[in-house]
């Protein structure tokens, strides 16, 4: 086959964004803080920490962004930071249970996409295998107890409220949008989310002070 090759090197031109100052620069946080929550303190982005990392690192990037704008002598301000997180509200917590427990159910195949391409040299050879055996392999079910927050209304606003009083008031949280298996049961969960917990959330958070 003829083709012809162009070398090219970088990623090209970048345009000068016409909004003077320009929009916010926001960026994500997997590990427990280090250079990367240096790096958004230093630059001033606006701290966002993943929906699959444990509340023990978003802790970590909370202490390691709080150190790094110490030193720089700026204010932390909380107000600016995005958490996200995988939330399920199902009819019952017996339902969530159901739901979660299927080993290719829409957030176990997420965590198993997720943790695979992460370990690909290792996950590679095992791709055939059923979702049980891969699942246990790349400890989904860890995953899914450390990073999904699913229940019924009440045990969702309790886990949330939970989750405030553990990392302190933050500015905004991030519920996650995944692939919809069972299209109603998402819009309903949406529903409810902003409906029956989110306002509970907020004047609980509200009432700790930012």
């Amino acid at each position: 086959m003829e083709r012809e090759i162009w070398p090219q090197a970088g990623v090209g031109q970048f345009p000068k964004p016409l909004q003077k100052p320009h929009p916010p620069i926001a960026m994500a946080m997997v590990g427990p803080g280090g250079p990367t929550a240096a790096f958004i303190a230093e630059r001033d982005y606006i701290p966002i920490s993943a929906n699959f990392v444990p509340i023990e690192n978003i802790e970590g990037q909370q202490r390691a962004y709080g150190q790094a704008r110490e030193r720089l002598g700026r204010p932390v301000d909380h107000g600016v930071w995005r958490v996200c997180r995988n939330i399920l509200i199902a009819q019952s917590d017996t339902h969530a249970e159901e739901l979660l427990s299927d080993p290719d159910g829409t957030l176990a195949f997420y965590f198993r996409y997720l943790r695979g391409v992460r370990r690909i040299a290792d996950f590679r050879d095992q791709q055939q295998a059923p979702p049980e055996t891969l699942n246990a392999f790349l400890e989904v079910d860890q995953a899914l107890k450390d990073c999904v927050i699913a229940g019924s209304v009440k045990t969702v606003t309790d886990r949330l409220i939970a989750l405030v009083d553990r990392l302190g008031p933050f500015g905004t949280l991030v519920s996650v949008g995944h692939d919809w298996d069972d299209a109603d049961l998402w819009r309903d969960s949406m529903t409810a989310l902003a409906v029956d917990v989110m306002p509970a959330v907020s004047q609980h958070a509200d009432s700790l002070g930012s």
